[in-house]
């Protein structure tokens, strides 16, 4: 299993937004371009508000590690 670890600019949440949203938009992106679909079996949040910021940790199965290459424009 890949572990990725995600920070975020979001230090709000609000009922419109939160850093999971930005999150999950990068992971749907990366899938796609992989031809990946990611599913309850193989993408797992492990953590989530670690520390009480705005962070995640994640659980990749059947990702190549040297193909992610997550990036926020």
């Amino acid at each position: 299993m890949v572990e990725v670890l995600l920070a975020s600019e979001h230090y709000t949440k609000n009922s419109q937004h939160s850093e999971m949203d930005d999150f999950h938009e990068l992971f749907d992106e990366f899938a796609e371009t992989h031809g990946i679909h990611y599913n309850k079996r193989n993408f797992r949040e492990l953590e989530t508000n670690i520390n009480g910021l705005p962070v995640a940790k994640f659980g990749l199965r059947n990702t190549n590690c040297e193909e992610v290459n997550l990036t926020i424009v």
